[in-house]
């Protein structure tokens, strides 16, 4: 796989198309009012080796009135490259089902691979025309599927689908079958081995953020192509050359699909990728518990202890990713709720920065003044002991004298 550089020309295209092969059919091409369209869906396609795919047969233009009493298609390709396993009708099926009432009174299907396995086989006639008429059967009109065609991919290569035959019979309610209406068959393409691009977008990468409203739109594909283009959004692709800078993008949740086209008509698309523009930085908002400093007296030292909460702080496009204070006394912390205690009174410069997903960062610092507290009184803890002790010791000394009196007086 290799970055995206400059589109390859169409040259085998063109080679191939001197050969008569038609490799790219966008869809039914415009038919004139009376002639009817048979085609291929999808137009191209690719399929491995031993691979089973299929293909649609539609019709258009079938008309309104007078429309179609029978159809029948010879469908054929290269068998060295595919084969043919078998023919599923799909119209017939839902207009008259075999279990409807007297189906097998009005029309009758035919279809099969032939044996040499190169081409699909293809009738539809009703058997009773006015009882077609009665059922509600016929005619046939609109646009419409007419039957799918499974094959297998047997060797590498490319291989055409092309009708041999188309027959669009008529009707007329008096007459019954008219003359066979003007119809086209226009066929498609398989490439068997060759599998379609692969594409990844390097950038800008699934769910992320962008804080510039220029994406730089980076591709990777996995062999050369024609044709490449980007889907913003949803909206029309806009073809590219190179890798590009889409401009002006918006705030807010974007996506994008990218869509190539090889050398030889296979198109693919890239996974779809989300991502968030963010160019408005967050707003920044926070306050203190309590709003005014209070001093907190502990073990003889005051303290002046604040919660900053800063959960009012938003970002609405991609959300806020982190949150960093600066407390002004040479201390810092994260977190969208912090606790922190001032040593000493002054003015102090607290800082708040903001970062969303996308990397956009907003300040917000404020000016917090912490008042000096009230000094604590001097206790002269020396001379209340002085005090006490001695004090102590007088009870116990009257104690003492009192009981050598009583012996005295015994003796």
């Amino acid at each position: 796989m290799r970055h995206f550089t400059t589109l390859k020309n169409l040259t085998l295209l063109l080679i191939i198309a001197t050969i008569g092969c038609c490799l790219v059919v966008s869809g039914p091409r415009a038919i004139a009012a009376d002639e009817i369209l048979l085609w291929i869906d999808p137009p191209t396609q690719a399929a491995g080796e031993g691979a089973n795919f299929t293909v649609s047969v539609m019709v258009a233009n079938l008309p309104s009135q007078n429309g179609a009493m029978g159809l029948e298609f010879v469908l054929t390709w290269d068998p060295t490259i595919v084969t043919g396993i078998s023919v599923t009708d799909v119209l017939f099926q839902s207009i008259a089902p075999p279990d409807s009432p007297r189906a097998e009174n009005v029309w009758r299907l035919k279809s099969a691979v032939n044996n040499t396995e190169s081409s699909a086989w293809y009738a539809y006639t009703f058997r009773d025309l006015f009882l077609a008429r009665d059922e509600g059967y016929a005619p046939i009109s609109g646009n419409h599927t007419l039957a799918t065609i499974t094959l297998t991919g047997v060797n590498t290569g490319w291989s055409t689908f092309s009708f041999s035959k188309t027959v669009v019979g008529g009707y007329d309610f008096d007459t019954g079958l008219a003359p066979q209406l003007p119809s086209t068959g226009v066929g498609g393409t398989v490439v068997i081995g060759n599998p379609p691009p692969v594409i990844d977008v390097i950038s800008p990468q699934n769910a992320s953020y962008i804080k510039t409203n220029a994406v730089n739109l980076t591709i990777a594909v996995s062999k050369p192509v024609s044709w490449a283009a980007y889907s913003l959004d949803g909206a029309a692709n806009v073809s590219i050359t190179s890798n590009t800078v889409i401009l002006q993008m918006s705030d807010g949740q974007h996506n994008i699909i990218v869509y190539a086209t090889d050398t030889v008509g296979q198109t693919a698309s890239s996974n779809k990728t989300y991502f968030k523009v963010d160019v408005t930085p967050p707003t920044t908002l926070y306050t203190t518990v309590p709003p005014t400093p209070q001093a907190e007296l502990l073990h003889g030292t005051f303290r002046w202890n604040l919660l900053f909460n800063a959960s009012t702080s938003y970002d609405q496009v991609s959300g806020i990713a982190a949150y960093f204070w600066s407390f002004g006394d040479g201390t810092n912390a994260s977190g969208v709720e912090v606790t922190h205690a001032y040593n000493t009174p002054g003015t102090y410069n607290v800082t708040l920065t903001v970062t969303d997903n996308a990397g956009n960062s907003a300040v917000k610092s404020d000016t917090l003044n912490i008042s000096p507290a009230s000094q604590p009184m001097d206790i002269p803890w020396g001379l209340i002991g002085a005090i006490i002790i001695p004090a102590a010791w007088i009870p116990a000394l009257f104690y003492y004298r009192m009981r050598m009196k009583r012996k005295k007086k015994k003796a």
